[in-house]
């Protein structure tokens, strides 16, 4: 406790308590407070990898703004200045954070995806490795820059995908399935098609849990999305069976969709574009 207080009055000197800093919430996830203490009500909440600005520091306490731009107090226990996470580069989960800042930057793509790969190794089944997972696609971390370095950036490669990312993702759908966050789990999943392309089928564990995931969401959402659900699950196991009431509801000719490019494709111009912008 002493040091947190020591930490805390370095701080207010160093910032003069006027000039904003950005401060990373390195837990899974972390209260935000209506006042600088444990016990006071809780107003928001802010996840792992979050850089939020912090404009004052009390007692071990971040006064900082979420993306809803509401305003409380975060503990240093669950997060801490920038500067400073990025000054840890040997911790995976901080390299996570850095490089999570850098998908931009097509020089660093080798360097940030080693370091994902690391997390989703490293802590399996938790937020960390779901956010690691996520990024991974979302900025084509698997990817290599072509050999002309020319800025474009060639699709995964699948054994990468189906051993590193495909059986996390999967994990990360249960568990999220399980939790009854049935659209966050059907992202993943959708997720998890784009990333290992026409090597689905291949990946452990899958069938069984799309046809859970069809199942929920025929309990709980829409016709639309009912169909998007049966659709992936025939597209890539079309010998599979689904219970009755749903092959009932959803006909295979309404479910069928155009195939899909697979992920080793050559990547076309449009694709190049869409990749810089994601």
């Amino acid at each position: 406790m002493k040091a947190v207080l020591v930490s805390a009055a370095l701080l207010l000197l160093a910032w003069g308590g006027a000039q904003a800093e950005p401060v990373v919430v390195y837990r899974n996830s972390a209260q935000l407070h209506a006042e600088p203490k444990a016990e006071a009500q809780v107003v928001g909440l802010v996840f792992g990898g979050e850089t939020l600005e912090a404009r004052e520091v009390r007692r071990g306490w971040f006064k900082v703004r979420d993306r809803k731009n509401v305003e409380g107090w975060v503990s240093m226990r669950d997060a801490d200045v920038a500067r400073r996470v990025a000054a840890r580069p040997d911790e995976p989960r901080s390299r996570l954070l850095i490089a999570g800042n850098q998908h931009q930057d097509l020089g660093r793509v080798q360097e940030a995806r080693l370091a994902y790969i690391e997390v989703l190794m490293r802590f399996p089944g938790t937020y960390e490795a779901y956010v690691a997972a996520r990024k991974l696609l979302n900025y084509h971390r698997l990817a290599t820059l072509t050999p002309a370095r020319d800025g474009r950036i060639s699709p995964a490669q699948n054994d990468q995908a189906r051993a590193v990312v495909g059986p996390v993702l999967v994990s990360e759908a249960r568990l999220l399935l399980g939790e009854g966050r049935i659209k966050l789990g059907g992202q993943v999943l959708e997720g998890l098609e784009h990333a290992v392309g026409r090597h689905v089928a291949e990946v452990e564990g899958l069938e069984p849990l799309l046809r859970d995931y069809v199942v929920q969401v025929a309990e709980k959402l829409s016709a639309e999305q009912l169909t998007g659900a049966v659709t992936l699950f025939r597209r890539h196991f079309p010998q599979g069976t689904l219970p009755a009431e749903i092959d009932a509801r959803v006909p295979r000719g309404a479910a069928e969709a155009p195939a899909k490019a697979p992920a080793d494709a050559p990547p076309s111009s449009s694709s190049d574009e869409s990749s810089k912008s994601n």
